[in-house]
């Protein structure tokens, strides 16, 4: 298809997801139930981005959500950098495409893997803890590894663990952090977190990505481990405190047989 083509694909496929938000907004009214009465409230969620704000700053579990997200992206657009310039630097012109194909692609079954395998069992029979764990201390060893021995592999490792557990273990252990809070917080600060601060980390990584593009000279890359490092230290470091509870195993219900006279 070529670049042209998968634009234009990804373009009508955006296209049609507006379409059916737009439609569904307009035939669907958004409802809420009252958690005090039990009935339903039209009004809740009227300014519910903004008291999300307040929300998180009054909530040690926002908090935490908030810092592994700025964390992970942050390092996430390090990582990808430190990937990128390792590859153009040893691989010939005409087999990058190949070669990052290759490693995308390998990434991506990893992450299927992980999602499959690894996820659902840390979650059931460990800990919540140890799932977030997981991401910071994949990043933590491959930066460790990197700054050792900085060579295509490593750097190709990096971004395969990037890759594998972002978006599989990493993602389902921070979706589940919102289980045990209140309604409010769920709707309200959820939303400010996906929609304002989410996009902010992003924003402030691509930032970083230019500046480290402009600043960084050829070769220098490899010194961003140390910060990486720093920045995977700090995040285990928010995840060490006991705020974080296992996720408590599934019950299986017992009937209990009624008596016939």
């Amino acid at each position: 298809m070529g670049v042209p083509g998968v634009l234009g694909v990804s373009l009508t496929l955006t296209l049609c997801v507006a379409a059916i938000g737009w439609l569904v907004s307009r035939s669907t009214p958004i409802q809420c139930v009252n958690a005090g009465s039990g009935k339903i409230d039209t009004e809740s969620g009227r300014g519910g981005l903004f008291k999300g704000a307040r929300a998180i700053l009054d909530s040690r579990a926002l908090l935490l959500i908030a810092g592994v997200i700025l964390l992970y992206e942050v390092a996430s657009v390090i990582i990808d950098y430190q990937f990128t310039a390792a590859v153009s630097r040893a691989v010939d012109a005409a087999q990058l495409k190949q070669y990052f194909s290759a490693v995308y692609t390998f990434s991506n079954a990893m992450a299927v893997l992980v999602q499959l395998l690894l996820t659902t069992w840390i979650l059931r029979r460990h800990s919540l803890k140890l799932a977030l764990l997981v991401m910071p201390m994949a990043i933590l060893l491959g930066e460790s590894a990197y700054l050792i021995f900085p060579a295509l592999l490593t750097a190709s490792l990096l971004n395969t663990a990037d890759g594998a557990f972002a978006y599989s273990i990493q993602q389902t252990a921070r979706e589940a952090l919102y289980v045990p809070l209140s309604r409010t917080e769920k709707y309200e600060a959820k939303a400010f977190i996906d929609i304002v601060w989410l996009r902010f980390s992003k924003g402030l990584a691509v930032i970083l990505s230019l500046a480290l593009s402009l600043l960084i000279p050829d070769g220098g890359e490899m010194l961003l481990a140390g910060g990486v490092i720093l920045l995977a230290l700090v995040w285990l470091a928010l995840l060490i405190p006991p705020a974080v509870h296992a996720v408590p195993p599934r019950q299986k219900t017992h009937i209990q047989p009624v008596p016939v006279d």
